[in-house]
């Protein structure tokens, strides 16, 4: 080998772990090279609140929105709104709803039927993923909620965790 020339066995490096802070997931680069953490798409931040994080997720093209606790029924609004607004922004076409974290669920169900749920249909929402709380009084009020909207044009679907969730997000246009 030639002065200042560096073998391709030089240039492997170990695997690397990632943590994806939205869902709490784990990712593990299988190239060694570690060019593809440059190409990976990292969620960008749009609103944080004690209540809830909504971001940008370019890999799926989705407005991913994070509970972090139970929120009062005005940092419920502020939530659902930042999403919208982000929705709009983006022109987005799906949502990735994570309420891992919810200890209850009691939202304002007629303000989400006749106020936040057309203005989602409006935008042109096709396709929305809800990430159950682990809760499980919570879960059954989501379930409840959920049940009465049997009008709703969106395509959704309820997931025990994040990568589930993400992988039927993925599978959509």
């Amino acid at each position: 080998m030639a002065p200042n020339q560096v073998s391709d066995a030089a240039l492997v490096l170990p695997e690397v772990t990632v943590d994806l802070s939205i869902g709490g997931g784990k990712w593990t680069c299988g190239y060694k090279c570690h060019e593809c953490l440059f190409a990976t798409m990292s969620p960008e931040p749009y609103v944080e609140s004690d209540a809830y994080a909504v971001s940008w997720d370019p890999e799926l093209a989705a407005v991913v929105h994070e509970w972090h606790e139970t929120p009062t029924e005005q940092a419920f609004r502020d939530g659902v709104e930042d999403v919208l607004s982000l929705i709009e922004a983006r022109d987005a076409r799906k949502i990735l709803s994570d309420c891992r974290a919810l200890d209850s669920f009691t939202a304002d169900d007629e303000w989400l039927r006749e106020e936040w749920v057309p203005q989602l249909v409006s935008a042109g929402v096709e396709s929305l993923a809800v990430v159950y709380p682990e809760d499980s009084l919570a879960k059954f009020e989501l379930d409840k909620t959920a049940r009465t909207y049997t009008d709703l044009t969106i395509e959704t679907m309820f997931a025990t965790d994040v990568p589930e969730a993400r992988a039927w997000l993925q599978a959509r246009a």
